[in-house]
């Protein structure tokens, strides 16, 4: 008979043990024994173990079987305590991620994965990580009782933060005063927007989440005019990629320009369908000069060329090489770091000597330099001229 005993440590408001014992090993199936922890019995022993552990009075037998629960026992530093988000809407909870994906930025390296991993940390060692943190969604909570049974979910753990996005004024009202009374923390996203623009234009909002049916509040869905023109505004930047239309130069709001590379393509579809701008771009070669109409037909206002860290940029052509050209051997100058240095040189020129504005997008989104590139041209077309000021505004 072999007696086996397995700890099972759950983190609930405090600390359970449930033991599982006694596994006898049959020629059947196996018995186990349960040994629940309702009663209270064993609710001390984590505690207990943790002084055992501080006092150095466990077995090496005691402390491998622990260390299979828990991690290294040593100078490891003790695991910080779990903590939850609980995110509840009447939607998608997708407004609310975003805003908890941007938040957890700015805490010591916690990223929007949610997924936050604590390294082992020595003595010897800032403890400078994240806390080990867990995120929970739960969308489409619209009635009182949806919220109540998440917000009971949260009460039951240690370290709970709720966050809800809640357009109904009493689903959302019932929720904080539910927080309140459990002694949860909580953020309501929603409710601070609502009061200041219910102030700014001096009417109520009309309190329904997204999506609903409602005939009195519901409207027509037409194609506007403002869809209609991201359509034309895509289709005319894959007709003016990489310089394949010089002709269209003229008809453009902006025009990308940059050596091999830089991110131009991308930019230009995220600005031709998230802004409705008719957006070409064209490549900058050394070997080869830029097209005429870059230079006469274009106000140089509207013209942007990318530029990217040496290092970052032969990396990422040698990157392309490597699958391009597979086991061929490679006879171009693309990637020589010599070349793409004078490739930089001979754009930075070009920008300078045409008064284009230089953007470096090293360790920028698509979204970041997009957005950069418009509040430059909000700032520039002020007097709202055709074209671009009719399209950002």
């Amino acid at each position: 008979v072999w007696i086996i005993l397995i700890y099972n440590i759950k983190l609930s408001r405090s600390f359970s043990l449930e033991i599982f014992g006694r596994l006898s090993l049959t020629r059947g199936m196996p018995k186990m024994h349960h040994f629940s922890s309702t009663n209270g019995k064993f609710n001390k022993v984590g505690a207990t173990i943790n002084k055992m552990l501080a006092d150095d009075e466990l077995s090496s037998d005691d402390k491998e079987v622990i260390r299979l629960l828990r991690g290294p026992i040593g100078n490891q530093a003790t695991r910080p305590d779990t903590k939850a988000i609980f995110v509840l809407s009447d939607a998608t909870c997708a407004t609310a991620k975003s805003v908890i994906e941007k938040s957890l930025k700015q805490f010591n390296g916690c990223d929007e994965r949610f997924a936050v991993k604590t390294k082992t940390v020595t003595g010897d060692e800032d403890d400078d990580d994240c806390e080990v943190l867990q995120t929970k969604l739960f969308p489409f909570c619209r009635e009182e009782q949806d919220v109540a049974d998440v917000i009971k979910k949260a009460a039951s753990e240690q370290n709970a933060l709720v966050v809800f996005t809640l357009a109904n004024p009493s689903v959302r009202e019932k929720a904080s005063r539910m927080c309140e009374l459990e002694g949860l923390v909580y953020l309501d996203l929603l409710g601070p927007t609502f009061s200041t623009m219910s102030t700014f234009f001096k009417r109520q909002p009309i309190g329904l989440p997204e999506g609903t049916d409602n005939q009195e509040i519901r409207r027509p869905r037409t194609l506007s005019d403002k869809y209609y023109r991201r359509i034309e505004a895509v289709e005319f930047t894959l007709k003016a990629d990489d310089g394949m239309a010089p002709w269209l130069l003229a008809e453009a709001d902006i025009v990308i320009v940059g050596v091999s590379r830089t991110g131009k393509t991308p930019l230009s579809i995220v600005l031709s369908q998230n802004m409705g701008l008719k957006v070409a771009n064209v490549p900058l070669v050394q070997e080869v000069a830029p097209p005429r109409e870059l230079i006469t037909d274009i106000d140089s206002r509207r013209v942007f060329c990318l530029t990217l860290n040496a290092g970052e940029l032969h990396r990422i052509r040698k990157n392309r090489l490597k699958k391009e050209l597979e086991d061929k051997k490679d006879l171009s100058n693309y990637a020589d770091r010599k070349y793409l240095m004078k490739d930089l040189m001979n754009a930075r020129r070009l920008a300078d000597d045409n008064g284009w504005t230089e953007v470096d997008v090293t360790g920028r989104a698509v979204e970041e330099t997009s957005s950069y590139i418009i509040s430059v041209l909000n700032e520039r077309f002020t007097d709202i001229s055709e074209g671009i000021g009719r399209v950002l505004n």
